[in-house]
């Protein structure tokens, strides 16, 4: 295609993501790493932050025809719903579809007259230094193109860098799992998707913290920790098979369930369990399709927590299709609470799931913030 991309590093992933999208601008040199706040998977240790290696940052060239139509004033007024977005985008989300929906979606909101910078994750947490830095006053949204983990990471850079209640989050879901995207109205639908971010449906939401291992992080989706966290570090090696791999995770973990000693304090008051795991849920779905909280509600200022108490791997195998439809919280296995602020201490270290990372242990505190961000997506008003 036309154009020429100018880049410090011939052949660096992000000429390569890009390439063929159009005329395209690419500027920005590698600086030096300096200290981050989170520890991502994949690391050994301790965060000692997330370098901003081959950042760069590209715009759409302004005059690509073939992307950005000519509008008379009437029309452009009438039909750029935005102005001006953001795209964090994860080229390697859902196996490396994450690539070409970054490309779709560039191509489906330039052609409607908004302006994209777009910014490219390149390596894990690479997407929360690239939120963290961003300037939400500049954008009308800021638009993760990647699955649940990619959100994850963007909002925790927003909300570590205080992005003002104001910032509007959008999500093009292309994991594995995209289970935040089920609560949004967009899951499976590239289509509606992009209808969201054009029609500027946004509602605000509340954006749970939890604080582990001494940091400090948040979640739009729910954490777990127990047999769902297993289950999530076996699925990672079955992604090729996108949400079915937490059904083979759930069998693989089964073979060697174990329990553990639970205590749980629910807005001040203290249970003691032999626990299986323990879900707590700002939204209703897990795994993409597994309706884990259904009653749960992203916007009403308190988390549901579900918790599975000892249970024999016959009785939760053959219980284990309940979890799609909802029905698994009428085993009297399961007890369900509500509250706003929660701590989980284990007899021994449990590592943590949130958002479907792998991220710390317990103990654990966790608490809401009601009405943080400004989320789009297809809601049912």
């Amino acid at each position: 295609m036309g154009g020429t991309i100018h880049d410090s590093e011939s052949g660096s992933l992000l000429a390569r993501f890009l390439a063929g999208a159009g005329p395209l601008v690419v500027w920005g040199a590698p600086t030096k790493a300096r200290p981050g706040r989170l520890l991502m998977p994949g690391s050994d240790g301790p965060a000692k932050g997330f370098g901003r290696t081959q950042q760069k940052l590209l715009d759409i060239c302004p005059k690509n025809a073939k992307f950005r139509p000519q509008l008379s004033p009437q029309t452009a007024n009438k039909e750029r719903l935005f102005v001006t977005v953001a795209l964090i985008i994860n080229p390697v989300a859902g196996n490396g579809r994450g690539r070409k929906a970054g490309q779709r979606t560039v191509a489906a909101l330039t052609q409607k007259g908004v302006e994209c910078k777009t910014l490219v994750s390149e390596y894990s947490g690479h997407a929360v230094r690239l939120a963290e830095e961003l300037d939400p006053s500049a954008f009308e949204a800021v638009v993760c193109v990647g699955g649940d983990g990619t959100v994850f990471e963007v909002v925790n850079g927003l909300l570590h860098a205080e992005a003002p209640p104001s910032t509007t989050l959008g999500v093009v879901p292309v994991g594995s799992g995209n289970s935040l995207s089920q609560d949004l109205g967009v899951f499976g639908d590239f289509a509606g998707a992009i209808e969201a971010l054009l029609d500027k449906q946004s509602r605000a939401v509340d954006v749970a913290w939890f604080s582990a291992d001494g940091q400090r992080y948040f979640f739009l989706n729910m954490l777990g920790f127990g047999f769902v966290s297993d289950v999530c570090y076996a699925a990672a090696r079955y992604k090729v098979v996108r949400h079915f791999s937490y059904v083979l995770g759930v069998f693989q973990i089964t073979a060697s369930l174990s329990h553990y000693h639970l205590e749980l304090t629910v807005d001040g008051k203290t249970y003691e369990r032999t626990n299986c795991f323990v879900e707590i849920c700002n939204s209703r779905y897990t795994a993409g399709t597994m309706l884990m909280a259904p009653q749960a509600a992203i916007d009403d200022g308190h988390l549901d927590v579900v918790i599975l108490n000892r249970i024999s791997r016959r009785k939760l195998l053959r219980s284990f299709p309940r979890i799609f439809r909802g029905t698994h919280l009428e085993l009297p296995e399961v007890e369900t609470f509500r509250g706003q602020h929660i701590v989980a201490v284990t007899d021994r270290p449990k590592v943590l799931a949130p958002d479907g990372e792998l991220l710390g242990s317990t103990p654990i505190e966790v608490g809401i913030l009601p009405k943080r961000l400004q989320v789009l997506g297809k809601w049912h008003r």
